[in-house]
């Protein structure tokens, strides 16, 4: 899932300055084309649908928030559109939300599917991947820095850490720099003909207003995906992930009538002002992490 996720860009260009604000504002804007246009450059098959991200509020209460959005990426040049209680219902075929916004940038892609296909790419443009390979420790040399691993001494004069909620103590101190956060996901059977019509018809993804978000797209063989915060831990049955089953029957009461076949989860970095973070404490590293759920969209060009 991608989009741009965003309730007072102004703040940015207070916090940064006009200049350093607008390229962070930037990035965020810019990051959904980005990542669709190298999907097509380097004919990646991820199921990539630019459908537009639905951010769908379900209390009165976050309805400014939804205005503001709208007139902040209008005073941008962005055409958001606002959508009423009844057009958000249309197009997600629940009645649980008052409004949403519908930013057409925004969209969905297979991680996975991408991951593969941008390390496909990487190997025939001469890089070499090394997997179940992890690093174990990172020193510097005169020529830059050697990274050891169980197998092999590697040397180069640049390293990039990329690791995001799973990184260690590989660098001191980094592991204390974010919060380490599960979010699940489960998934559905494809869905009947008749829900599938209503259910996100046209291949829009929903992420729902609020401190604790609630996510979903339907997949491009009619699954339902159902994502969310869950137990901090690794799953271990079905009662880890029961809530995202039941909320997804409570938009959708017809989907007791369908089974779940699929539930995983994993971290992502959580820093404390949701703002991701590039270090670069030493000559030749460069650190870059924290993209509180955002990285498919952020990552790609953070570096």
């Amino acid at each position: 899932m991608t989009g741009v996720q965003t309730c007072a860009l102004p703040i940015f260009e207070a916090r940064f300055g006009a200049e350093q604000g607008a390229r962070l504002i930037a990035m965020a804007g810019e990051g959904p084309d980005f990542l669709f246009n190298l999907v097509r450059r380097l004919a990646i098959d991820c199921e990539a649908h630019q459908g537009g991200t639905l951010r769908a509020a379900y209390h009165p209460s976050s309805l400014s928030a939804l205005d503001a959005q709208v007139s902040q990426w209008a005073r941008r040049g962005v055409a958001v559109e606002r959508l009423d209680a009844a057009g958000v219902a249309a197009r997600t075929g629940t009645s649980r939300y008052v409004g949403a916004t519908l930013d057409p940038r925004g969209g969905s892609v297979n991680p996975l599917a991408y991951a593969r296909g941008l390390a496909t790419a990487a190997l025939a443009a001469g890089a070499v991947v090394a997997g179940h390979s992890p690093a174990k420790a990172l020193r510097r040399l005169d020529t830059g820095w050697e990274v050891l691993t169980d197998a092999a001494r590697l040397q180069a004069p640049q390293v990039v850490l990329a690791t995001d909620g799973y990184a260690d103590e590989l660098y001191p101190g980094l592991r204390r720099s974010f919060v380490p956060v599960y979010s699940a996901i489960v998934a559905s059977a494809p869905l009947p003909d008749a829900l599938r019509a209503r259910v996100l018809a046209r291949g829009e993804v929903v992420y729902e207003a609020g401190h604790v978000t609630t996510y979903y797209r339907v997949d491009a063989q009619g699954r339902l995906l159902m994502g969310g915060r869950g137990v901090q831990r690794a799953l271990r049955g079905e009662a880890d992930h029961a809530h995202l089953r039941q909320y997804a029957q409570r938009l959708w009461p017809e989907l007791r009538d369908v089974p779940w076949t699929h539930a995983w989860n994993g971290q992502f970095a959580l820093t404390p002002d949701f703002y991701p973070r590039l270090h670069a404490p030493a000559p030749g590293l460069l650190i870059a992490l924290g993209y509180s759920g955002r990285g498919v969209e952020i990552g790609r060009a953070h570096v």
